[in-house]
């Protein structure tokens, strides 16, 4: 297993294309803006096993209009100006789940969030039970996703340090 962390600019052009691809599998993104927002992002982090792209997870600075609209909808838009880092993307494919990647992949994205304020959203019951092991707290209400709204996602904060 390879854990790395990168910045976009440092990636080739084809494990961008692979992280990508990942993420667009996993579901819950926008495919349109995604290539977009992966260059943005101030951390890539992957897990791979040999050659096999196993996990993804990224830190994201994403634009103040993006962040206001989840802070409103969890009804805390007094909370968005603390929290200016996204952690996101973060999934492990379902062959490699329960060996702990999921943790070394967030524990690698927020080594990169210096003393700054993140937050994550997440539908997913695993991310809710491994954020607070992160100093995240679930705040605000669950509200529908944009993509699905059948499903509803969990805002949860990390504290300026």
């Amino acid at each position: 297993m390879q854990l790395t962390i990168s910045k976009p600019s440092d990636m080739t052009t084809v494990t961008r294309s692979a992280f990508i691809d990942f993420v667009r599998r996993a579901g819950e993104v926008n495919v349109a803006t995604l290539p977009a927002l992966v260059d943005e992002a101030i951390a890539i982090v992957t897990i791979y096993e040999g050659e096999a792209l196993i996990g993804t997870a990224a830190l994201k600075r994403p634009a103040s209009d993006y962040r206001s609209g989840i802070f409103k909808k969890a009804g805390l838009e007094a909370l968005v100006a603390a929290h200016p880092l996204e952690l996101g993307w973060v999934h492990v494919h379902s062959d490699h789940e329960g060996k702990g990647h999921g943790y070394r992949l967030v524990e690698a994205a927020l080594q990169k969030a210096a003393n700054a304020g993140v937050y994550a959203t997440t539908k997913n019951d695993t991310m809710r039970r491994m954020l607070p092991k992160f100093s995240f707290a679930k705040v605000g209400v669950d509200y529908p996703s944009a993509l699905k709204p059948d499903e509803n996602l969990s805002l949860f904060t990390r504290a300026q340090t």
